[in-house]
């Protein structure tokens, strides 16, 4: 037992890498456009903000996006819309893989490199309540393996309300509501996190602004602006604001979007942070 306790000490330091909370890919970005203010309807929902989807007129997206998190850990999302009168239903998927590290067993002989690997798996609905208010529901499979003696899994759910009155949309959210993980005897709480974020478009000039408080842990915010150039380009830039002991570094990035029909290329970069290198994320997605 006293052997597992070091291991799962070992674990959490190293999951501390992307963040210093249990399962932090729960709330890494999904999406590179993410602080702009102009989120697909999938973005939208693999961001946890499946209610600002049902405002949208989309009746069907779909969309992919890589994150290279500290130039070794990994994050894939995907995610899925479908619209039909005032209800909507949506899936996404997340896939954590963070870099191998060796294990050792009792007398401290190496017996392998282990990968440790997050997924979680989301279905929900969505409902229009007005033509400007809807809500959502969201519930969650999460399956997560630190080392080869520490794995568990546990389900999860997130409820929401989004407001789109025009010129300004918000939303607010409560996510990650749900059962520990346990990990080798110990028991890990999920970063349950309350968000609320504010959106203004004024033609082709896009902001929006989130907050986050993730219990147990403190609190993140971030600010971002987009510029659409004839309808067909945006340049993008952003601030994240965070505590690298508790939840996420701070840093800052800069993307381009590139619109073509109902598809659309995102690509964001990251840099100014102290304790984050080769951070990067590009994303498609198509809207119907």
């Amino acid at each position: 037992m006293a052997m597992k306790k070091i291991l799962l000490l070992i674990c959490l330091f190293h999951t501390a890498l992307a963040g210093a909370h249990t399962l932090p890919f729960l709330y890494l970005p999904a999406d590179p456009a993410v602080l702009s203010g102009d989120v697909s309807p999938a973005a939208a929902v693999a961001d946890n903000r499946a209610a600002s989807a049902a405002l949208t007129p989309a009746r069907l997206s779909a969309g992919v996006s890589c994150l290279l998190w500290n130039g070794d850990d990994r994050l894939l999302s995907a995610a899925g819309y479908w619209r039909a009168a005032r209800w909507g239903a949506h899936l996404s998927l997340r896939y954590f893989r963070q870099e191998s590290f060796e294990e050792y067993d009792t007398w401290a002989a190496p017996t392998g490199r282990f990968t440790p690997e997050d997924l979680s798996v989301g279905l929900g609905a969505s409902y229009r309540l007005t033509d400007r208010l809807a809500a959502a529901v969201t519930a969650r499979y999460i399956s997560s393996s630190l080392a080869s003696t520490a794995s568990d899994r546990t389900f999860g759910t997130d409820v929401g309300v989004a407001y789109d009155g025009g010129l300004i949309r918000a939303s607010l959210a409560c996510c990650n509501i749900g059962s520990s993980v346990n990990y080798a005897g110990s028991d890990c709480r999920q970063p349950m996190l309350l968000k609320g974020g504010a959106e203004v478009r004024k033609g082709a000039f896009s902001a929006g602004a989130e907050g986050s408080y993730v219990f147990d842990a403190g609190p993140m915010a971030g600010v971002g602006a987009q510029y659409l150039i004839a309808n067909t380009a945006a340049v993008r830039a952003a601030y994240h604001w965070g505590d690298a002991t508790e939840t996420l570094p701070s840093y800052a990035t800069a993307g381009l979007g590139l619109y073509l029909g109902g598809w659309r290329l995102d690509l964001s970069c990251l840099f100014g942070s102290k304790t984050l290198d080769d951070t990067m994320q590009a994303g498609v997605s198509f809207t119907f």
